[in-house]
């Protein structure tokens, strides 16, 4: 990753060598490459954060003469598919070519749903940003699931503040005696083996867990009512589904981003 880094947790970074950012975990001495962000040949330097909830990556286009030094802010919920949020140029006062393609972007100080950024694309000087991610409310998969059809979680209606909106799990098999869900604050966005269920991944650190008894049924909702209170605005909850069947296999869903707002 000879052009850029950036450190996601204490064991995963994203790393460039052009066209596109790689997710990859690190355990000991093993490397394994998680997920593919597809980037332009010259979105080169790269920074990772968390604003108000959001995973976000600032990119900077290291090309002036064509891309006037873009600096890009996407949302990572989903690594493979990220979402332009922002872009604005990263160049004051006369400019001179930046031949050799290089600088740096680096996220500041973040408050809320608030934080600084800072890009620099060389020979065009520093300039500083603010950024504020205010997105409505919405319901984001993210992973695959696991099984023949996939499990599958998703939502009926958007998690807005106050309201009642229901998680729906599909493709539950005849054989399934009883589902979970598991909800947690961190996502696992690239997803973690699941040792007791070959081919399945957890994409959610667990906080708490709810279950469900389907009775056979292929589909199943469970109502989620949100509270009167602002203060949970720009919150993202994670969500997982899972279902164990009658000779105790397990089967897991894709993620679920669910980022509260108040619109």
């Amino acid at each position: 990753y000879r052009l850029c880094m950036t450190f996601v947790d204490g064991n995963t970074v994203i790393g460039n060598q052009g066209t596109n950012g790689r997710v990859t975990t690190f355990s000991g001495s093993t490397a394994t490459l998680d997920a593919t962000i597809p980037l332009g040949a010259n979105q080169r330097p790269l920074d990772y954060a968390v604003i108000g909830g959001v995973p976000v990556l600032a990119v900077l286009d290291t090309n002036y003469l064509n891309n006037a030094s873009i600096v890009s802010v996407y949302d990572l919920t989903n690594p493979a598919a990220p979402v332009l949020l922002a872009s604005g140029t990263a160049t004051s006062g006369t400019l001179i070519n930046n031949v050799n393609a290089t600088g740096s972007v680096q996220w500041g100080a973040i408050t809320g749903n608030s934080a600084r950024l800072y890009a620099m694309s060389t020979n065009h000087g520093i300039q500083a940003f603010t950024v504020v991610v205010d997105l409505p409310a919405a319901a984001l998969p993210y992973g695959s699931g696991c099984g023949t059809p996939a499990l599958a979680l998703s939502a009926v209606g958007a998690p807005i503040l106050p309201s009642t909106y229901q998680l729906q799990v599909d493709n539950l098999q005849p054989s399934v005696i009883a589902g979970f869900f598991i909800f947690g604050l961190v996502p696992i966005p690239a997803g973690a083996p699941i040792p007791i269920a070959p081919g399945c991944m957890q994409y959610v650190l667990p906080i708490t867990t709810l279950f469900f008894f389907p009775a056979g049924a292929p589909s199943f909702q469970q109502p989620q009512n949100l509270p009167n209170d602002p203060t949970y605005k720009g919150l993202s909850i994670y969500v997982q589904a899972g279902s164990f069947d009658v000779s105790s296999a397990i089967l897991a869903s894709n993620g679920l981003r669910l980022r509260l707002n108040t619109f």
